[in-house]
Order: C-alpha cells, then structure tokens, then sequence
C-alpha cells in the first residue's frame, strides 16, 4: 500500500513541476520591440526615366536627407516635346537616287529639345513598414528650362526648270515656305545632318509637382514611382508646327507624367 502511495505522489508531483514550467513561460515578460528605421543617410543619387504626355525625358536628381521624411534635391534633365497634332506619315513611294522614302510629319516645323535645372523638395507623409511596404508623399520643384530648336528638313520633288523633269531639293520651312507645305511634292524626311547646324535657344521655366511612393524610403537603394503634372513656360510660342486658322503653337506646354527612380543612398 505504501509502495502504490508512493507512485500516486511521484506521479502528482511530475504534474506539478510540468504545470509549474509551462506557467512561467507563459507569463514571462515580453522584451521590447524596436521599430526599424534603417540606417540615417546624407545624401542619395536618384536617375529617372520620365513619360509625358507629348514626349519623353531623363533626369537625374542629387539630394540632401534633411530628416527621415524630408529630402531637398537638385534636378537636372534632357528631353523632348512634341506638339499634340503632330502625325506620322509615309507616302511608300521611290525615287532614282534616292531610294524609299523616309516617314514625315506633315506641317512640322521645328524639333524640340528640352534642358531643364531646377531645385526640389520631396517629403513623405505615411511612415514605411518596418522592413517592407510603400511609404507614400510627395515632390515639387521647379527652376530654369532652355528649348533647342532644330528646323525639320524634308525632301520634295520639283520641276526646278518648268521641262517636266522633277529634282530632289532638301527644304526647311525658313528657307521656302510655300514649297514647304506643298504637300503633293514632299517626299519624306531628310536623313541629312545639316539642320544640327541651325540650332535655335528659347529660354524660359519649369516646373513640376508628383505624387511619391517609395518602395524603399529608408533603404540604401532608391526604387520609386512618381505622378505628377510638370510645366514648361517660355513667354512667347515657340513654333512647332506651321500655323493656319486652324492649328497654333503655344507658349505653355502642360504634360502629365509617370516616372520610374532608381539609385542609392550614402
């Protein structure tokens, strides 16, 4: 009797020891939890690649980490503009000499190219997870824009001494108008490189404000996407195309656009 006394208080006091353990581990206090915020950085690299309404650009930004939520930046970038009417066309046709002709833009008369400076700041409103998520802001900027103009050339046919025999002449708008926009002699585009020789500057402003997420906010690398709206000012039209009662150039050039970023932090 003694003995089977014995094995019932062995057993109990096994279930107390067990029941003992599993309390404390359970009531154990909890250790603090840090909240991840990355490493603090100075400065950060940012390269863009920007889609317009009417045309496309590459940018490059150098900013100054203020804080975690607020960087200033200085933005720097080459593009184009095209005008809204502008159409691709191709009339598919030959000539001796001159193989099939090139695809044109009826009625465009200059090329447009776009250098832009400017300072920016881009803060972030939503703080990002602690080691995944977006963190979601904004960005604006503006400064100075310079257009470089470059006057489109094309090819017409001409009867040049009225004996029914058509030649090549290689035209601009500026140097014969009227031939310019006779549309039954153009031939297509000039492939020729001498129009780079007849550069035109238009100064003026720009400026653009985004809506910023960031997939990497406090990360050493920068993988981010932007939308926004930018603006080009430049007080007086710059002309594009040829102007009729119909179609005119502007002066402002408003675009939406979406831009991809990437680069590194340090």
């Amino acid at each position: 009797m003694k003995k089977k006394y014995t094995t019932y208080i062995q057993i109990l006091l096994c279930i107390l020891v067990m029941r003992v353990g599993h309390a404390q581990k359970t009531i154990q206090p909890k250790g603090p939890e840090y909240e991840y915020k990355g490493i603090v950085y100075n400065s950060e690299r940012v390269y863009q690649l920007v889609a317009h309404t009417n045309g496309l650009t590459a940018a490059i930004d150098f900013g100054k980490l203020r804080t975690y939520y607020k960087t200033r930046f200085y933005h720097f970038s080459v593009g184009y503009l095209t005008h809204p009417l502008e159409d691709r066309e191709n009339k598919n046709s030959s000539f001796e000499g001159l193989g099939s002709s090139n695809p044109f833009k009826y009625g465009k008369q200059n090329y447009m190219y776009l250098l832009r400076g400017g300072v920016g700041v881009k803060r972030y409103k939503s703080e990002k997870a602690k080691r995944r998520g977006i963190a979601v802001g904004w960005s604006y900027q503006a400064g100075p824009a310079v257009a470089i103009l470059r006057p489109v050339r094309n090819i017409y046919l001409v009867d040049l001494n009225e004996t029914g025999i058509k030649s090549p002449v290689e035209l601009s708008y500026d140097e014969d108008p009227e031939t310019f926009m006779d549309y039954d002699a153009l031939f297509g585009r000039s492939s020729s490189l001498d129009s780079w020789a007849q550069l035109g500057l238009r100064p003026g402003i720009q400026a653009k404000c985004a809506v910023h997420f960031s997939m990497g906010a406090f990360d050493e690398y920068v993988r981010a996407l932007e939308v926004g709206i930018m603006a080009d000012y430049f007080g007086f039209k710059i002309p594009l195309i040829v102007e009729n009662e119909f179609h005119s150039n502007d002066a402002l050039f408003l675009n939406l656009f979406v831009a991809v970023q990437f680069g590194s932090r340090k």
